[in-house]
C-alpha cells in the first residue's frame, strides 16, 4: 500500500462487472445452500436406552403446516426425503409413550436427530355423587375378579428379551376404592374437581400421593386415602417391572334431595 513504485489505476468497468459477477455467483451459492433440500435423518430409543421399531415420526412445517411422516426400522433408525429448508415441528410418537413435540431447524444439506421417549402416563378419571341430605356411606371396595396380579406374572415370565426396546404392558387395577364424600363438605355444598398425582411402584401398590389442584382439606383428603388404597398389577417395560406416573381427576358434586 505504501509502495511509491506501484501503479494505481482505476478499476475498469469490466473489472467491476467481473467482480459484481462473482459476488452475486458467491450469494447465489449460499442462499441455495441455505434454502435447498434438506436431510433430517437420526434415531428413537426408549428410557432404557433399547432401539425403538416402528415408531411414527412425524415432520409439520410450520410456516405451511404440510405434514410429513416415516416410520422408525428394527434398528430405530428414519429418514426423511430431502425437504425445503424451514422450521418444523418434530414429533415422535408410540402406544405407551408421551408424545413430545420440538422444534427442529432445517438447513444445509443434512440434519441429525437422536430422539429418546419417556414412559407415558396413566390417567383415572372418576365421578362422586351425593345428594346434601343423605349421611356419608363406608368407601366401596371392589376387585375385579378378571384381571389379579397372576395375570401380571404370567406376563412377566412369558415376556421374552428381545434387543429390540419399546414394547409396554400397561397397568391393570385390580383394586378400586371409592371416596368418602365429607359431611361437612357435603352439608356446605363444596365440590369441584381434585387432581392428584401418584406413583403406581413396581409392585402395583399406589404411593407419594399429591394434590395438583385442591378443593378443600376434606375433600382432597378424602380423595387421596381413596387412591392410596388402590392397587395395580403392574407395568412392564422390555420385560421389566416398572414404575409409572399416574395422573387422577375425581369430580365431586352435590345434589339436592
Amino acid at each position: 500500500m505504501l509502495d511509491g513504485g506501484m501503479t494505481r489505476t482505476r478499476a475498469t468497468r469490466v473489472g467491476r462487472l467481473m467482480t459484481i459477477g462473482a459476488l452475486l455467483t458467491f450469494s447465489v451459492a449460499l442462499a441455495a445452500a441455505q434454502t435447498g433440500p434438506v436431510t433430517l435423518s437420526g434415531s428413537v430409543a426408549d428410557p432404557t436406552g433399547a432401539p425403538v421399531p416402528g415408531a411414527a415420526v412425524t415432520l409439520t412445517n410450520e410456516r405451511t403446516q404440510a405434514k410429513f411422516e416415516v416410520k422408525s426400522d428394527q434398528s430405530g433408525q428414519f429418514s426423511f426425503v430431502p425437504l425445503p429448508a424451514d422450521t418444523y415441528a418434530l414429533a415422535v410418537s408410540l402406544p405407551g409413550f408421551k408424545k413430545t413435540p420440538e422444534n427442529v431447524i432445517l438447513t444445509g444439506k443434512s440434519v441429525k436427530r437422536d430422539l429418546s421417549l419417556s414412559l407415558g402416563e396413566i390417567q383415572e378419571s372418576i365421578s362422586i355423587r351425593s345428594t346434601t341430605s343423605e349421611p356419608a356411606t363406608p368407601a366401596k371396595t371392589t376387585a375385579s375378579r378378571q384381571y389379579d396380579r397372576s395375570g401380571f406374572q404370567r406376563d412377566l415370565e412369558g415376556c421374552k428379551a428381545d434387543v429390540s426396546g419399546g414394547r409396554v404392558r400397561p397397568p391393570r387395577k385390580i383394586k378400586d376404592v371409592k371416596p368418602i364424600y365429607p359431611d361437612s363438605a357435603r352439608d356446605a355444598g363444596l365440590g369441584g374437581q381434585v387432581k392428584l398425582r401418584a406413583t403406581i411402584a413396581v409392585d402395583g401398590t399406589v404411593r407419594d400421593v399429591q394434590v395438583v389442584k385442591s378443593i378443600s382439606p376434606e375433600i382432597d383428603n378424602a380423595a387421596m386415602e381413596a387412591v392410596r388404597q388402590w392397587l395395580f398389577d403392574g407395568t412392564l417395560l422390555n420385560c421389566q417391572p416398572v414404575e409409572v406416573t399416574m395422573n387422577v381427576s375425581l369430580d365431586f358434586a352435590t345434589t339436592q334431595p
